[in-house]
């Protein structure tokens, strides 16, 4: 009886180690849609959940975002920053978190302006301008 029990035991070892960790491959975030103020230093996290190696890449120009840590293994709290004042229109950009051995997920990143509205209008003869942050 004992052969039969380490037996069973010993198989229901192995089953389990064979088991593949369902975390290891997957990859996800708590937002796929951010939007950050157009003020200086405005900052958002993402939450990611997975059990391996992964990676975040800005589509076009980004030079604006600030992206901390933008790779590491398994789950991790990402800080997305502005570097610069944005006084012009809102700015989009798209973010692509991809892992070893999981489909990519996207997440869209839009700046918004500072002011949505003309600060000043100034209507004088025949022309209005409107003026932002002291400039026409």
């Amino acid at each position: 009886m004992k052969p039969l029990w380490q037996g069973a035991f010993l198989a229901l070892v192995f089953v389990a180690s064979c088991k593949k960790d369902s975390k290891e491959h997957s990859l996800s975030v708590d937002k796929t849609e951010i939007n950050l103020s157009g003020i200086e230093n405005s900052s958002e996290s993402i939450q990611i959940r997975t059990g391996t190696n992964w990676k975040i890449m800005a589509e076009g120009s980004a030079d604006w975002l600030q992206i901390e840590p933008s790779s590491g293994k398994g789950d991790a709290t990402v800080q997305l920053k502005t570097k610069v004042t944005n006084i012009s229109g809102p700015i989009d950009i798209t973010l692509t978190l991809s892992g070893e051995g999981t489909a990519p997920v996207t997440i869209k990143v839009t700046r918004i302006p500072l002011f949505h509205q003309p600060v000043l209008k100034v209507l004088g003869g025949s022309n209005s301008e409107e003026f932002n942050n002291g400039a026409a």
